[in-house]
């Protein structure tokens, strides 16, 4: 269990854009609100920062101080990087009132140490969605470096990056791996449907972390038909680690990756967060071609929900 599972902020330049790529940069799941039209301070045009951080969600409005409070609002915690020598930052003094306002957990800082920060996330729990906020860019230069230099240590911390971490592909015996194929797709015979003629990719970390099988579907599209990671392990970055690295071994060849799934709070997040868009729906797929009903968090699924990511 991570203490730390999503970083959230608005995308704005320096700390918001810190705390995301140092997120990113370590297979952390990132979110948040950002203005209508992704719009940032260098991003006025639309589609907006969204081309560059496409996780991000649009609030109805071009306003930032309703993006600031939505963050604020929609995380666990959030903690706001302020260098003393910032006198001018109306962004970051507004989320500090915000949370108060909303009487949500923030801390301050001024010196970018992580001790005070860990002492503080050590009080809030665990599978914490962590608002970061301060000022842009132009208001303190090198505050995205200072940013990313913060938030990799604390999630190093919590969650250090696997250091042993090896992808076998399996090209024999791929039932072997059953235990695994069954935790994303419950049904044997639905496995055998394309087991065979797609890739299994096996993560290794000391043991074995997961697997990932991918197909080819020809015109340069690639399908991730099954993607498990034993629960022990998830919410540490393998799950992530290996999209991206299916997605790297194939793009020589292909343009697109799409995935399909059930329509659930829980999956569909986490290919978003994962470079992943909406592309289309197949309904009452998991109806007609399960024997039984599957359930997620008290919800039968019907339709087949399919996501795309270019290569």
């Amino acid at each position: 269990m991570a203490r730390v599972k999503t970083i959230r902020s608005g995308g704005q330049t320096g700390a918001d854009r810190g705390a995301l790529d140092a997120a990113r940069s370590l297979h952390v799941p990132i979110t948040g609100w950002c203005p209508l039209g992704g719009l940032a301070e260098d991003y006025p045009d639309p589609p907006g920062l969204l081309l560059v951080y496409p996780e991000l969600v649009e609030t109805p409005s071009r306003d930032y101080y309703e993006r600031t409070e939505w963050n604020v609002r929609d995380s666990d915690a959030t903690l706001i990087l302020l260098p003393r020598e910032v006198i001018n930052s109306p962004g970051t003094n507004y989320t500090i009132d915000i949370a108060r306002k909303l009487r949500r957990p923030y801390l301050v800082i001024h010196d970018f140490e992580a001790d005070p920060v860990i002492a503080w996330l050590d009080n809030l729990g665990d599978d914490l969605e962590l608002n970061v906020a301060g000022p842009r860019e132009r208001f303190y230069p090198g505050m995205h470096d200072m940013t990313f230099s913060l938030i990799t240590e604390l999630l190093e911390h919590y969650s250090p990056k696997p250091s042993c971490m090896n992808v076998v592909i399996i090209n024999e015996k791929k039932k072997g791996f059953l235990d695994l194929l069954l935790l994303a797709d419950e049904q044997e015979d639905m496995i055998d449907t394309y087991l065979d003629r797609g890739v299994l990719f096996a993560l290794y970390d000391d043991d074995l972390k997961g697997i990932c099988v991918v197909t080819d579907e020809g015109n340069g599209t690639f399908e991730i038909q099954n993607l498990a990671v034993y629960p022990q392990y998830q919410n540490k970055g393998y799950g992530r680690y290996l999209i991206d690295y299916v997605c790297d071994y194939h793009k020589e060849n292909g343009t697109t990756m799409i995935v399909g799934t059930g329509d659930t709070p829980v999956i569909v997040p986490f290919y978003e967060n994962s470079g992943f868009v909406f592309s289309h729906r197949i309904e009452n797929y998991i109806l007609e071609h399960y024997n039984e009903p599957i359930f997620e968090h008290g919800v039968q699924l019907k339709d087949k929900v399919y996501f795309k990511r270019g290569l």
